[in-house]
């Protein structure tokens, strides 16, 4: 599909966005194969006369800043005329393992501390053994729901991170499952500290964001402080009295979960 792009007449005011933004980007290297599973928009314009593409790196920058569902943009590497635009999440830090069709691209989400850390929680939900807490980890999300940790059914269900040691925490981002059950999330907490504290003791750490719900299909979750706030651990936990939980008629019983489908801490 061919898209007319039509930008402002005032070029001061376009060079002013895209330094802004272009300047938030962040280079990184993904496999082809992986990318396109992410569903790209694809923009296309044609050749000047002198047979130079329209579109550079920065003219992808911007239309990715002033498009608020784009995280990561790509030049198509054989037609550099195309530019591809993803709501997919890949994070500074993710490592690419499949390099024989790596392409270079360009995200939004510069700091990480979640790639490397250590990672513990309620077990995944037997029925859906791929849907494993390491899931969290990879620094990549597709907005596929076969990617998303779903914790089995237990009382206040958690996920703690080790970020290996203190660092200044500013902003966490969770990303919702991409479908209606996504109604079944609420009631939840983030906390962090810089001492090692066993689930009964999370309360102790500093309160960092709340989310009562309701939430939305591929909700973005975010808590912020300003300033940062220096913590090594950091707890996301379900409080939730057992009879508020969703009720499954399958079981006859209330049905206490998590599922969340990406994180960033930064």
């Amino acid at each position: 599909m061919k898209v007319i792009l039509l930008l402002p007449i005032s070029l001061p005011l376009v060079c002013l966005v895209i330094s802004a933004k272009s300047a938030n980007y962040q280079l990184l290297v993904i496999s082809n194969s992986t990318i396109y599973r992410g569903a790209s928009r694809i923009l296309t314009e044609d050749l000047d006369e002198t047979g130079s593409a329209r579109f550079s790196k920065l003219l992808c920058a911007a239309m990715c800043l002033n498009l608020s569902w784009c995280n990561l943009w790509c030049l198509d590497p054989v037609e550099n005329s195309t530019c591809h635009l993803f709501r997919m999440y890949v994070v500074a830090q993710y490592k690419e393992n499949n390099m024989a069709d790596a392409i270079t691209c360009y995200t939004s989400s510069i700091t990480d501390y979640v790639v490397g850390a250590a990672i513990t929680g309620a077990p995944a939900d037997s029925t859906m053994a791929a849907r494993v807490i390491s899931s969290l980890m990879d620094g990549i999300y597709t907005n596929q729901a076969g990617e998303c940790y779903f914790s089995g059914d237990r009382y206040n269900p958690f996920i703690k991170l080790d970020i290996g040691s203190a660092k200044p925490i500013r902003r966490i981002l969770i990303v919702l499952q991409p479908n209606s059950n996504v109604v079944k999330f609420y009631d939840i907490e983030a906390r962090v500290g810089l001492e090692d504290k066993a689930e009964a003791a999370f309360s102790e750490y500093l309160f960092f964001g709340t989310f009562p719900g309701p939430s939305s299909v591929a909700q973005e979750i975010i808590f912020e402080k300003d300033p940062p706030v220096m913590a090594r651990y950091v707890t996301i936990q379900r409080w939730s009295d057992r009879s508020q939980c969703p009720f499954e008629q399958t079981n006859n019983n209330y049905y206490c979960m998590m599922q969340l489908c990406h994180l960033e801490i930064g």
